[in-house]
């Protein structure tokens, strides 16, 4: 019995400390949690988003593309792009940037340059070398990175480049 009289001296008071002291956070949460009962539908072209703070940044990221959201003092002249989860580095002649978005965005908009991996788009004008590291293709691009090559893709980049091709 000493055991429990303990517990109800010391666990209880310290159980009711820490709820009560987390119930403001748990409050604030669920202010601001945006209900997911209905899909979030892209308004029609030329419609201001109204509503909810939330709801309007995730529209209006997810309408913009992430080259529109490339800074501009990193320039427009892409050597790469590299996914990071659910962000793209991207690489630029100017220096680089993390930004929100996928990799295959990038691939669809850009028409200088192709995916040679599934984590990887390069610009074909940034291609200095393609060889071959024993099975393996590796690209060295103007800024001395060394991109792999998938193997689904290394015939198709041979093909445009040459094996073992030096590139100016």
């Amino acid at each position: 019995m000493g055991i429990f009289e303990e517990w109800g001296e010391v666990a209880g008071p310290a159980l009711l400390v820490s709820i009560l002291l987390g119930l403001p956070a748990w409050f604030a949460r669920r202010r601001m949690a945006v209900p997911t009962a209905a899909p979030l539908a892209e308004p029609p072209a030329g419609q201001l988003l109204v509503g909810d703070p939330a709801v309007v940044a995730r529209q209006s990221i997810k309408s913009e593309s992430c080259l529109q959201r490339l800074p501009p003092a990193l320039g427009t002249d892409l050597i790469a792009a590299r996914a990071e989860l659910q962000y793209v580095r991207i690489y630029t002649t100017r220096g680089d940037a993390l930004i929100l978005g996928a990799l295959k965005d990038i691939a669809e908009q850009r028409e200088d340059g192709q995916l040679v991996h599934r984590a990887w788009w390069v610009s074909s004008n940034h291609v200095r070398t393609l060889r071959r590291r024993g099975a393996r293709c590796m690209i060295t691009l103007s800024n001395g990175f060394e991109v792999p090559v998938s193997r689904r893709r290394q015939q198709a980049l041979i093909n445009q480049f040459g094996s073992s091709a030096t590139l100016t």
